[in-house]
């Protein structure tokens, strides 16, 4: 089924044929963002620590859970050993699984999702876990039509920095036959994750879930992805990307 998807007639952008597209999940394609930030201040509060919601959107969207939970502490004057850490790793991953029945994807998005996958090959990289992930891609009965899943637990440095995407590249390229950064096209919603993709070596399309257009340095900007359309990555092109 992959292959099949490659062979079909490709989508350029700015000379390079769109081949593919990797999308961030929490508050890309999952209304999960409140979630975790609920389940950040829970796991913060079992220690004596306070996260204000607005400070998470703004200080810590798109860190994978360990750099947040590291940053809170050392902001507050905490030393934690490495042991401890996996310790309040290990509550926040709690937390989270007690919201998660309540997680769900964004109104529309499976609908998209299974548009795009006839013109394109699908994958995510994430910050959270695939067992955060797969079980609302399941529900939604969309699991099948992402070629690759990369969560926090593949990669040995999360966003901002390129793994996850490279990652992701490395999956479905090596599944569905050569692919390059060039041919690819990340959906993000976070400036780091959008350093991310930048560093990796591929375009991007921002997302105005939890910050405005204006600080996101992508591609292209929309407000949710359901505006993303075919049309929308023929005009994308490199005189629209905005400095880093």
């Amino acid at each position: 089924m992959r292959a099949t998807h490659l062979q079909r007639k490709a989508i350029r952008i700015g000379g390079t044929a769109v081949r593919a597209l990797i999308f961030d999940f929490d508050g890309v394609l999952a209304d999960t963002e409140a979630l975790h930030c609920a389940a950040f201040q829970a796991t913060a509060a079992s220690i004596g620590l306070t996260m204000a919601r607005a400070e998470y959107f703004r200080c810590f969207l798109g860190l994978p859970d360990r750099e947040c939970l590291d940053a809170l502490c050392v902001r507050a004057g905490r030393q934690l050993t490495a042991a401890a850490l996996d310790d309040l790793c290990a509550r926040k991953r709690q937390e989270f699984a007690r919201l998660l029945p309540a997680a769900q994807l964004y109104a529309g998005v499976a609908d998209t999702l299974r548009r795009l996958h006839a013109h394109f090959v699908l994958a995510i990289a994430s910050g959270a876990y695939r067992d955060e992930i797969e079980p609302i891609l399941m529900r939604a009965q969309v699991r099948q039509l992402f070629a690759a899943v990369v969560g926090a637990e593949d990669v040995r440095a999360g966003k901002p920095a390129p793994d996850p995407f490279l990652r992701a590249l490395e999956e479905i390229g090596g599944r569905a036959g050569t692919l390059t950064a060039a041919e690819c096209v990340v959906i993000e919603d976070s400036p780091n994750g959008l350093a991310a993709a930048r560093s990796a070596g591929m375009r991007c399309i921002g997302v105005t879930t939890h910050h405005e257009g204006a600080a996101l340095a992508a591609d292209a900007v929309i407000e949710h992805v359901n505006q993303l359309r075919v049309e929308d990555l023929q005009r994308l092109g490199p005189s629209t990307r905005a400095s880093a």
